[in-house]
C-alpha cells in the first residue's frame, strides 16, 4: 500500500496559500517535494534504516516548519488575507513528515511505520481543515476555501481506503465529493453554532433610531465618549520598575543634540471629554490614513493631510522609534511630527495613532519626521494673538457636576493678562505632588485634589489644569506620553522607562497648534522633563521588525540575499493568481519529469521488488525462477509481477508446488512484513535448480 502520497502536500500548500496569501507555504512544499523526488531517484534501492529515516524526516520537517512560523511571526510572510492559526502550521508539518518519511522508507518495513504515516497524514489533513474553519476569510467565499482545505484529508483517506483504484477514478469518484461534503459539514456546523448561540445568548441590538448626542456648547456639559475612557485614580501607591519601554534614535547627531538639552515630550494619546469629575474620554476620529491617500507611493503619511516638499524628507528631521507590541495602541510621537513612514496608520482620536502589525511580532520599529529643536511650551503672548476661526466647542466642554462652578469661582481673580502664571500659582498653593495617596469614598478625585487633601500626581495636575483653562474660555485637553527619559550620546539614542510616563495639559493656540502647558511640579519623584545622560544597552536593530521599510536613510543594511528574498516574497504576494499558476505548474513539472516520480510510480504499479534491469539484486531463488522461465521462452517483461509470470508458466504445463511456495514466500517477506529466512531461501534455490535441471533447461 502506498502510504506516502505527495498529492496531499500539494493540496495543503494550495490551502495554506489561499488561507494566508503568503507564498511561504507553497514555496517550502516545492522545496520538500523536490528533495523527496530527488532523494527517491538517487536512492531507489539502498534506503536508510528506521532510526536514520525518522531522524532525517523529523529534522527536515522541523527546520521547514520553524522557518515558516518564524516568517509569519516577523511579518516576512506578508499574510495579507488572514493569518492562519498554529493548527495550520502543525497540520502542514504532519503532511510534510508523511511525504518525506514515505519517500525514504525501506522496501521492506513493518506495518507500524506505514500506520504512523497514515495517522500523520490524516491528522495533518484534519488540522488544515480545522485551520480553514477557524480562519476569517477575506478574499474567498467559503465554498472556494473550505473544499480546497479539505483536499489533504480526502486524498489521504482515499489512498488508505481505495489503494488499488486508479488515481483519476479515485479523484473524481471519491476525493472531490468528499471535499465538498466536508466543506458542507464545516459550514453547517458553523451555522448551527451561530443559531444556538443566538438562542441561548441573545445579544442586545442597538436602536439606531435613537437621537445622537449633540456637541457641547462653550461652558456647557455633555458626553461624547465612545467607551475608551480613563478613570483618574482615587488612590495611588506607585512603584516603578524602571523598565525601558520605548527607544528613539535620531538619524543625525545634530537632531540628537537638539533634543538632548531642552524638555523632550513624546505624546502617545489624548483625552478631551470629561464624562464626569473622574472619567475622561477621547474625541474619536476613527479613520485609516494610507500611504496612497496623497497620490504618492512613497510610504509617507502626512499627519496633517498635506505632504510638503520643504525638507520633511531631510535626514535632519528623521528619527526611528523602537517599541514593543504593547505600545501599538498608543504610538509614541514627538510633538509637531509631520510624517509617519508607514503603509497605513489608524488615527484613533485627535493625535492618537495606532498600528496593526501581524500577530506574533513582538518588537517593532518605524520612522517619523519632525522639525529639529524642542517642543516649545505655551507662552502668555500666544493667547493674545488673533485667532484663526472659531474655538472648537468640544475643547471647552466641562463635566456635568458642581465642580466646574467651584473651579470657575476659584479662577475669578486670576490675571487675565497672564492666566498661565495664575494657574501655576493656584496649583502650588493648593496641591502637592505625591505617588501615594487615598481619596475618601464618595468624593471626587479632582475636588479632593483642589479643595481637599490636595495630593495627586501628573494626571491630577493635567486634568485640573484643563478644567481651569476651560473655565477661562481657553481650549485645552489632557495629553499622555513620556517626558525626559535617558540620552545616550554614544549611541545617539533616547530611552524612556515606565517612570518617565507622564501626563500634561495642551492648549490650542489661535494658530490652531497644540502647545504644552505642563503644571506638574519638578520634584525628584515626578517624570524628569529633561533627559538624563547615561549609557544604555546596545540597540539590536535586527531584533525589531521594520514597519517603515525606510530607504532614504536606512537604520540598518540588509544583506543582498535577504533583500532579494523580501522582494520575491512581496512580488508573489501581490500577484496572487500568477503565483498560484506558477506554483502549480512547478509542482506538476517536478512530479512528472523527475526520475524519482517515475521510479516510485512504477514500483507502486508493478508491485515488484526491483526493476527488470536490476535482476542481479534479486534473491537467489527468484533469479533461478527467472532463468528457468527464460529457458522456457518466457522472459519476464518490465512491469510484470511474479504472480503474472507464474500464471504464464502454468499455462505451458504443470508447475511444481515449490514454485508456488517460493512466490508466496516472496510476497510475504516483501510486502506483509515477515522476516526473511535465509535457510528457507536456500532450500527454494536448490529445489528450483533441480527442477530446471530435470526439465533440461540448464543455462550455461
Amino acid at each position: 500500500m502506498n502510504t506516502g502520497p505527495k498529492a496531499p502536500v500539494l493540496a495543503a500548500a494550495l490551502a495554506g496559500w489561499m488561507l494566508s496569501g503568503s507564498p511561504v507555504s507553497m514555496g517550502l512544499s516545492v522545496v520538500l517535494l523536490l528533495a523527496a523526488l530527488i532523494g527517491g531517484a538517487l536512492l531507489p534501492r539502498h534506503r536508510p534504516g528506521p532510526l536514520v529515516r525518522h531522524l532525517v524526516s523529523a529534522s527536515v520537517v522541523g527546520a521547514a516548519a520553524w522557518l515558516e512560523i518564524r516568517l509569519f511571526h516577523d511579518g516576512s510572510a506578508l499574510a495579507v488575507r488572514a493569518e492562519p492559526p498554529f493548527a495550520y502550521h502543525a497540520g502542514l508539518a504532519a503532511l510534510w513528515w508523511a511525504a518525506v518519511d514515505g519517500t525514504l522508507r525501506a522496501q521492506r518495513e513493518d506495518e507500524l511505520s506505514g500506520l504512523a504515516r497514515s495517522f500523520a497524514g490524516l491528522a495533518g489533513g484534519l488540522l488544515v481543515l480545522g485551520a480553514s474553519a477557524s480562519t476569517s476569510l477575506h478574499d474567498f467565499g467559503p465554498w472556494t476555501m473550505h473544499p480546497v482545505a479539505a483536499l489533504p484529508l480526502a486524498l489521504w483517506a482515499s489512498w488508505l481506503l481505495l489503494p488499488s483504484t486508479p488515481f483519476a477514478k479515485r479523484a473524481v469518484c471519491a476525493v472531490l465529493p468528499a471535499s465538498l461534503a466536508l466543506a458542507g459539514l464545516v459550514l453547517a456546523s458553523s451555522a448551527a453554532t451561530e443559531r444556538l448561540r443566538s438562542l441561548f445568548f441573545p445579544e442586545k441590538v442597538q436602536d439606531f433610531a435613537e437621537p445622537t448626542a449633540r456637541a457641547p456648547e462653550p461652558g456647557g456639559t455633555g458626553t461624547l465618549g465612545d467607551g475608551v475612557s480613563r478613570r483618574l485614580p482615587r488612590e495611588s501607591n506607585v512603584r516603578f520598575r524602571h523598565e525601558i519601554l520605548v527607544r528613539m534614535k535620531p538619524h543625525t547627531a545634530a537632531l540628537f543634540r537638539s533634543w538632548s538639552g531642552p524638555p523632550l515630550y513624546l505624546r502617545t494619546s489624548t483625552l478631551s471629554l470629561f464624562e464626569s469629575d473622574e472619567i475622561l474620554s477621547p474625541i474619536r476620529t476613527g479613520r485609516w490614513l494610507d500611504d496612497l491617500d496623497d497620490g504618492r507611493d512613497d510610504r509617507a503619511i502626512p499627519l496633517d493631510g498635506v505632504l510638503r516638499d520643504d525638507g520633511a524628507f531631510d535626514p535632519g528631521r528623521l528619527h526611528t522609534f523602537y517599541i514593543g507590541r504593547e505600545s501599538i495602541g498608543h504610538l509614541p510621537l514627538v510633538g509637531g511630527s509631520e510624517i509617519l513612514f508607514l503603509p497605513s496608520v489608524y488615527e484613533f482620536a485627535d493625535d492618537w495613532y495606532q498600528i496593526s502589525p501581524v500577530e506574533g511580532i513582538a518588537h517593532l520599529r518605524y520612522t517619523a519626521s519632525a522639525p529639529p529643536g524642542p517642543v516649545t511650551e505655551i507662552q502668555p503672548a500666544d493667547l493674545t494673538r488673533p485667532r484663526h476661526g472659531e474655538i472648537p466647542s468640544i475643547y471647552l466642554q466641562l463635566p456635568p457636576s458642581p465642580l466646574p462652578g467651584r473651579i470657575a469661582e476659584l479662577c475669578r481673580d486670576l490675571d487675565r493678562g497672564d492666566p498661565l502664571a495664575g494657574i501655576r500659582r493656584l496649583l502650588a498653593e493648593r496641591s502637592a505632588y505625591a505617588l501615594q495617596f487615598q481619596t475618601p469614598e464618595g468624593s471626587s478625585p479632582l475636588a479632593e485634589f483642589l479643595f481637599g487633601h490636595g495630593r495627586g500626581h501628573c494626571e491630577h495636575y493635567a486634568a485640573a489644569t484643563v478644567l481651569m483653562l476651560r473655565c477661562l474660555g481657553i481650549p485645552s485637553r489632557v495629553a499622555y506620553g513620556y517626558a525626559g527619559g535617558i540620552a545616550d550620546a554614544g549611541q545617539g539614542v533616547f530611552a524612556f522607562r515606565d517612570s518617565d510616563f507622564h501626563a500634561w495639559a495642551e492648549i490650542l493656540t489661535p494658530e490652531n497648534e497644540w502647545k504644552i502647558f505642563d503644571t506638574t511640579p519638578r520634584v525628584p519623584s515626578a517624570a524628569p522633563r529633561v533627559s538624563a545622560s547615561a549609557t544604555l544597552p546596545t540597540v539590536d536593530d535586527t531584533a525589531y521588525h521594520d514597519l517603515s521599510d525606510f530607504g532614504l536613510v536606512p537604520v540598518t543594511t540588509r544583506g543582498v540575499f535577504g533583500e532579494l528574498i523580501d522582494k520575491a516574497v512581496a512580488f508573489l504576494s501581490r500577484h496572487f493568481f500568477l503565483a498560484t499558476a506558477a506554483g502549480l505548474g512547478l509542482f506538476g513539472g517536478l512530479w512528472w519529469l523527475l526520475p524519482g516520480r517515475r521510479e516510485s510510480a512504477r514500483h507502486a504499479r508493478d508491485g515488484a521488488a526491483t526493476d527488470a534491469s536490476g535482476s542481479q539484486d534479486l534473491p537467489g531463488f527468484l533469479r533461478e525462477l527467472e532463468q528457468a522461465a527464460a529457458a522456457l521462452g518466457l522472459r519476464r517483461r518490465p512491469g510484470q509481477t511474479w504472480r503474472e509470470l507464474l500464471a504464464r508458466l502454468a499455462e505451458q504445463g504443470p508447475v511444481p508446488a515449490v514454485v508456488h511456495d517460493a512466490v508466496a514466500y516472496h510476497y510475504r517477506t516483501a510486502y506483509a512484513g515477515r522476516e526473511r529466512d535465509l535457510a528457507e531461501e536456500a532450500g527454494f534455490r536448490e529445489a528450483l535448480r533441480d527442477w530446471r535441471d530435470r526439465s533440461g533447461t540448464h543455462l550455461d
